[in-house]
């Protein structure tokens, strides 16, 4: 995680203490919401605006894996 998402080096990374390690994993996810809510909001405008739309208007919370989670109980990788 350290390595390959925050992109930190082993000097880096041992000279975080927990606390801050665990707010650049917060700061990461907040990252990660909030590219994901991009994506979703123009999948969301696309599926109620095609073509053939659907019956029941789409939200963005509908195309986003960590909304899922919250409301199917499904456990992702955070």
């Amino acid at each position: 995680m350290a390595r390959y998402d925050l992109h930190l080096s082993d000097d880096d990374f041992y000279a975080l203490t927990p606390r801050q390690f665990d707010a650049l994993l917060k700061r990461k996810k907040v990252e990660t919401v909030a590219s994901e809510f991009l994506l979703a909001q123009l999948t969301s405008w696309v599926a109620n605006t095609g073509f053939r739309s659907t019956e029941k208007p789409t939200k963005p919370s509908d195309f986003m894996p960590s909304e899922w989670q919250k409301t199917n109980g499904i456990c992702l990788a955070s």
